[in-house]
């Protein structure tokens, strides 16, 4: 009896463990459509005429190639003012180690990648990204346009909503940002939760979720 009872504690314990490392798992929390886009294909590749928002865009334009290789080099040797996407290691200093990480990102090897999402928010995201939530169906154009559909695990809606969007009606509800289901996101084990924020209140909901997550 002892022996059983003693099996089963080690049991609940090994359990416990293993909600407690899902716990810790770092989720990114981001708002922003286009993040979508940036963190599913290469940053490289991105190009829409806006600056990338992206720590290795040293020279600011929409896009990471070679000229960003080109200019934190001159920046480090002193030939070019500091810009504030130069530091594509994040670390506060350029140095060697940023030229390795904008090589990595041109060629779609980076371990991580930091960027500032659209509210104002410097993430640091690990690569690759395998699975995400999204919580604004408005989001699905954009990953349906990278042919990434198979990236997510859960979504964020209203009835209406699922019944527009029929193909994705069958993924996890996680809730809305008024009122999200943590207990669901947690399940689905995100990498990325992105949410968007189009008016002040849900600024504010984005908040909390990112900090419950977090």
């Amino acid at each position: 009896m002892e022996q059983e009872m003693r099996i089963g504690e080690e049991v609940k314990n090994k359990n416990l463990g293993g909600d407690k490392k899902k716990m810790k798992k770092k989720i990114a929390v981001l708002v922003g459509i286009t993040l979508c886009t940036m963190l599913l294909i290469s940053p490289a590749l991105a190009s829409n005429g806006d600056t990338l928002d992206i720590y290795g865009n040293a020279n600011e334009d929409d896009t990471i190639d070679m000229r960003d290789l080109t200019y934190v080099k001159l920046i480090f040797f002193g030939k070019k003012p500091e810009t504030e996407l130069a530091d594509a290691k994040y670390d506060g200093k350029i140095n060697p180690l940023d030229f390795i990480q904008i090589k990595l990102i041109i060629v779609g090897k980076e371990k991580e990648i930091t960027i500032v999402d659209s509210a104002d928010r410097i993430v640091t995201v690990k690569k690759p990204v395998e699975r995400v939530i999204l919580f604004h169906y408005g989001a699905t154009e954009a990953i349906r346009s990278i042919k990434a559909t198979d990236k997510l695990v859960g979504i964020g809606c209203t009835r209406t909503s699922r019944e527009f969007y029929r193909e994705f009606k069958d993924l996890p509800d996680v809730g809305y940002v008024t009122n999200p289901n943590y207990e669901e996101i947690l399940n689905c084990d995100p990498d990325v939760v992105l949410l968007f924020a189009n008016i002040p209140c849900h600024e504010i909901r984005c908040e909390r979720i990112r900090d419950k997550l977090n």
